[in-house]
């Protein structure tokens, strides 16, 4: 008809690039379509872990017999407000930074002793040879 061969190529080469983009479409839409049921498991493996991490709850905070007990819904921001206040946060924190740096002071300091020890002992070993007459060979 009035193509040229070039255009015939090119145009055959771009049916088989979407031909073999559509084998890979088809290949996902296959994987996806058996994870279907998949997800459906993991949504009542997520309900069941969900349940049971309540239940722990409920045994951490209440006890066995909790009764009528609730845990709020924002559990989180409920803990902090039961458990914890500024202050108390804020004193761990001093605490916890105050130690840290006196961990690191102690470990400079080591570090400086242990390394005075070793320039210490490499120079009476040289001096005591050398009075002996001895050389480092």
């Amino acid at each position: 008809v009035g193509v040229s061969q070039e255009k015939h190529d090119a145009l055959l080469l771009e049916v088989q690039r979407l031909e073999a983009e559509l084998g890979r479409i088809r290949g996902d839409l296959q994987g996806v379509m058996g994870c279907k049921g998949k997800c459906d498991r993991l949504d009542t493996i997520h309900e069941t872990v969900s349940a049971q991490v309540k239940e722990q709850l409920y045994a951490l905070l209440y006890g066995r017999d909790r009764g009528e007990a609730e845990i709020p819904e924002p559990l989180l921001p409920w803990l902090a407000s039961q458990y914890t206040r500024s202050s108390d946060l804020t004193a761990t924190l001093m605490t916890l930074e105050r130690s840290i740096l006196g961990n690191l002071s102690l470990q400079l300091q080591e570090s400086k002793q242990q390394q005075f020890s070793a320039e210490t002992v490499t120079q009476t070993v040289a001096h005591t040879a050398g009075a002996a007459g001895m050389s480092e060979e």
